[in-house]
């Protein structure tokens, strides 16, 4: 894929940042699958690059947004309860 197009195959920070968004209130640890060039299915030799970079700015988009939220708790009197886990059963696509 080339152009537009292939920005599609990588997550970025703003993808990254939902999915925390919807997961953090869970509590616990999870895992995010972020793409970065590691596509599958026919695509021509060199029109999808590896972008590990995009990694990294994914991460440091989560770590900033959490410092931002820790300091926003720890100025209120109290932090706000953390739901109880029921059940796994929920996909990312439900919510």
């Amino acid at each position: 894929m080339v152009g537009e197009d292939s920005a599609k195959l990588y997550t970025t920070p703003e993808d990254t940042l939902e999915v925390a968004r919807r997961l953090n209130p869970i509590g616990g640890r999870y895992l995010l699958a972020a793409t970065f060039g590691n596509v599958h299915g026919v695509y021509k030799p060199g029109h999808v690059k590896l972008k590990p970079g995009v990694l990294k700015e994914c991460q440091e988009a989560v770590v900033k947004n959490m410092a931002k939220t820790r300091a926003s708790v720890s100025s209120s009197t109290e932090a706000p309860a953390r739901p109880k886990l029921k059940s796994m059963s929920h996909s990312i696509t439900e919510w």
